[in-house]
């Protein structure tokens, strides 16, 4: 069976009822500034929450572009979330320096970011903090918070910030890396999947109820670990306590509100196993998918590149 690229949507994405369940899952994304040294709040007054709101959908929306297959919600109450965090730190010579911190929380855990560098912003030493407060009102000073968010923007997504940091956090390939691998691939993309017969006859194949605006997935053959493209990781217990079932599975499209995948490998150490990539679920699959208990889909890889549905022929 070849795989074709095509720019039109598979025609039984659009002759199958809407899966009921699941969608993408709910990161919550959030700003906060704790510095009670150099930025404190009452001296940040009502300047304070319109920061930390402006930089949590910025960060939600960066997010959301380099990792589409979660759904970014900023102040979204999840137990799964990142969390940015400006805070102060002591220094030796300058008594306080703030720095940009990122967090990420699983299942309301924090788990460690090994190799996610802070980044710094100001200490007590610079020439111009633009921590002044406003002759009236309660709120920052209106050009100092104009210094402060376009520093903090730069902190977040530009290649590098004005005082010698290593720059945007987001911009930074290795951090995303660190990311996408110690917190990313650890969390559900959906608990939910569809089996759908193929208009061509050729068999169900396996969808997920994952909606890109714009899946990006190379077509390859996922032969190798280094090949572009995008895993998911398919896991599982049976009823029977039989050792959990794993399976690799390649994202082969975007359909609409569902995504394509292939069946590259896995199965039940000791039971059912497939060796051969393969689009076709057959009733030995089917009956284990349909026994599932604890069934997760996370994404192993993911690699950036538009790849539309195909269409599949035998």
């Amino acid at each position: 069976m070849n795989l074709k690229n095509a720019c039109l949507l598979c025609l039984a994405c659009f002759l199958s009822p809407p899966l009921i369940a699941a969608t993408q899952t709910v990161v919550g994304v959030a700003f906060t500034i704790e510095s009670a040294h150099v930025f404190p709040d009452q001296t940040l007054g009502a300047s304070k929450s319109q920061i930390e709101s402006e930089l949590s959908q910025l960060i939600a929306e960066r997010l959301e572009f380099y990792f589409p297959f979660l759904d970014w919600q900023a102040g979204a109450a999840s137990n799964d979330r990142i969390l940015f965090k400006m805070t102060d730190k002591r220094t030796g010579l300058c008594d306080w320096q703030t720095d940009l911190e990122l967090r990420a929380f699983r299942a309301g855990n924090e788990i460690e970011l090994i190799d996610v560098p802070s980044t710094p912003l100001y200490d007590l030493c610079d020439p111009f903090t633009p921590n002044r407060q406003a002759d009236e009102g309660d709120a920052l000073n209106a050009d100092d918070q104009a210094v402060l968010l376009a520093t903090l923007r730069q902190a977040v997504e530009n290649p590098g910030v004005s005082h010698g940091g290593p720059g945007g956090l987001l911009n930074n390939k290795s951090i995303r890396d660190e990311l996408q691998r110690q917190f990313l691939r650890t969390i559900p993309v959906t608990q939910g999947f569809e089996l759908r017969d193929q208009a061509s006859g050729t068999g169900k194949f396996l969808y997920l109820p994952v909606s890109f605006d714009e899946l990006k997935s190379f077509d390859t053959s996922c032969e190798d670990a280094n090949d572009s493209c995008s895993r998911i990781r398919l896991r599982f217990k049976l009823p029977d306590n039989s050792p959990p079932a794993t399976f690799t599975l390649r994202v082969a499209g975007n359909c609409g509100d569902l995504v394509l995948c292939e069946v590259l490998k896995g199965g039940v150490p000791g039971g059912f196993n497939i060796s051969e990539p393969t689009f076709v679920v057959d009733d030995a699959l089917r009956n284990l998918l349909e026994q599932a208990q604890g069934l997760s889909f996370t994404m192993e890889n993911f690699t950036q590149n538009s790849q539309p549905c195909p269409i599949l022929e035998p």
